[in-house]
């Protein structure tokens, strides 16, 4: 159980650590980390248009659309 909460906090800390020093979005959504399919799902939530056979780069043009578009903070 405590390591469970650990590898959660260390998860945590890392994301924090790549959105603080991370120079755009565009930087945080390149990362190679962050997989084609989990901005489909996000994508998908947020009901965007997608494209079938889209790539990781033309995903993350539709994220950073949506984002400019969007006033609401949890977008």
């Amino acid at each position: 159980m405590i390591q469970k909460l650990l590898k959660s906090f260390y998860a945590l800390d890392a994301i924090n650590s790549i959105v603080t020093y991370a120079s755009s979005s565009l930087d945080v959504l390149k990362r190679r980390k962050l997989k084609k399919e989990i901005l489909v799902n996000y994508l998908t939530q947020k009901k965007a248009p997608l494209n079938f056979g889209s790539d990781k780069l033309e995903l993350i043009k539709i994220c950073l659309n949506l984002w400019r578009s969007s006033p609401d903070p949890e977008v």
